[in-house]
């Protein structure tokens, strides 16, 4: 996510752009996202904007060099939003 200080919002960006399947193009007034959420696998779509990575995000990637071991039992299930 990016924050338009001029518009005092926060704006999701994708990084992975378009791609076979997906059309992903920079709106100011909805986000459009290269991924298609599957809430029956318990995938989470976050509303939230963290002004800074959760800490139990920062530690498991700083203390792990196993990529597939690690985000597929080490990452945390879920995370805690603002209140």
């Amino acid at each position: 996510t990016v924050f338009d200080e001029d518009r005092r919002r926060w704006f999701r960006l994708d990084c992975r752009g378009t791609r076979p399947g997906f059309f992903v193009e920079y709106s100011e007034g909805a986000d459009c996202l290269a991924f298609i959420l599957r809430a029956e696998d318990g995938e989470i779509d976050y509303r939230t904007n963290f002004s800074a990575p959760p800490a139990e995000i920062v530690s498991t990637l700083a203390g792990n060099s196993e990529c597939k071991e690690m985000y597929s039992s080490r990452l945390p299930i879920e995370l805690r939003e603002a209140a």
